[in-house]
């Protein structure tokens, strides 16, 4: 049994849980579920956007974008607060850009405009110069991964590096670059919006 299962609330596992997928005329696809615990809600918005897209000129501009997406005060001048309790965090892998957010369910409709907002980053004043060193230090495994990525895929786009220097990158695009690219990849028909305890239809 789950822990979940232990304390009499249903797994996340579990495929009763799942209650409506729904893809929308403009190609997002949309899926709800009931998890645990219940006062809480939790959404994934994904792209199809990961580094395997990016050109050979555009080495280490998704890991910078993904270091945009999970802090709002790196978004427009009057950036979005989100409600006291909540937890962002995004993630990048060869095939996915994504961010998950966590917070009170009944503030669910914050956190779907929040993701509205950062979804239109065309709509932003992104300052790339000033944003701050990425703090994230990959580990051994994680350069092992990449090796032996490189050593699969050669010179193919699954070979590019997630763990790109940002540094580098912070000061090598500017805004338009960011904007060029969710416009070619971050679009309705490359995304999946996933909630758990938000009503389908919000």
């Amino acid at each position: 049994l789950s822990r979940a299962s232990a304390r009499g609330g249903p797994s996340l596992c579990d495929p009763w849980v799942q209650e409506r997928l729904t893809r929308l005329r403009s190609g997002l696809l949309v899926a709800s579920a009931k998890g645990f615990p219940p006062d809480r809600s939790h959404l994934v918005l994904s792209y199809r956007a990961g580094t395997r897209y990016e050109t050979s000129n555009q080495r280490g501009l998704v890991r910078l974008i993904r270091g945009i997406m999970d802090n709002p005060k790196k978004i427009g001048r009057n950036p979005i607060r989100l409600p006291p309790g909540s937890e962002i965090a995004s993630f990048l892998t060869p095939d996915i850009l994504g961010v998950a957010l966590t917070v009170p369910r009944h503030r669910s409709n914050q956190a779907l405009e929040y993701l509205d907002r950062f979804t239109a980053l065309k709509d932003c004043d992104l300052d790339l110069s000033v944003l701050p060193k990425d703090g994230l230090s990959p580990g051994p495994s994680t350069f092992a991964t990449e090796y032996v990525r490189r050593a699969a895929y050669g010179n193919g786009t699954l070979a590019n590096p997630i763990e790109f220097k940002l540094p580098e990158s912070r000061l090598k695009y500017t805004d338009d670059d960011v904007r060029h690219f969710a416009a070619t990849h971050m679009v309705a028909n490359n995304a999946a919006l996933v909630g758990v305890n938000v009503k389908h239809d919000e």
